[in-house]
């Protein structure tokens, strides 16, 4: 008998770290940086398709596509970026694909934007008839339906004959 001796290579081993969490609860118009980092443990070099589905504002900081020679590593950032208005639950995946091997590395996230910078303008006006010499009020209810306290400031654009008077 011949003693046979087999060495098996992880040509095409990779792995995704996640330097964050996977659940997020963040404001719109802010942003959550997420940095993360992709290292080839491979003995081959191999190439990296990177994509995030979700909505536009989920994104990664760098290209979609690059290359790793054999134990190099990449980082690179996940950026959860909303603005105004986009509130409500989101789910958002990462996935990572070798160009060689069949391993896929996929991360889910939830995130939760909130309406903190918010507000609603209601004018209360049907319809209105103007007669020369005769004075109508109209009540404009401005109201901060977001998370922080904020200072609006209103401005009217129109003829000289109409004014803007402020109360609280």
């Amino acid at each position: 008998d011949l003693p046979i001796s087999l060495s098996v290579n992880p040509c095409y081993d990779f792995s995704l770290t996640v330097a964050g969490n996977n659940t997020y609860s963040i404001c719109d118009r802010s942003s959550v940086i997420i940095p993360l980092n992709l290292e080839n443990d491979g003995t081959t070099n191999n190439n990296y398709k990177v994509d995030v589905d979700g909505p536009s504002w989920a994104r990664t900081d760098t290209r979609d596509f690059f290359g790793l020679r054999a134990n190099e590593s990449r980082l690179f950032n996940l950026v959860f970026a909303p603005n105004y208005g986009m509130n409500g639950e989101y789910e958002i995946q990462l996935s990572v694909t070798p160009e060689l091997g069949g391993l896929k590395a996929v991360t889910d996230f939830d995130v939760q934007v909130r309406k903190c910078h918010s507000v609603d303008v209601e004018f209360n006006l049907e319809k209105s008839d103007a007669c020369k010499g005769a004075t109508n009020n109209y009540e404009v209810l401005v109201n901060n339906n977001g998370e922080f306290r904020k200072d609006y400031q209103l401005i009217f654009d129109g003829p000289s004959w109409v004014s803007l008077d402020v109360s609280d």
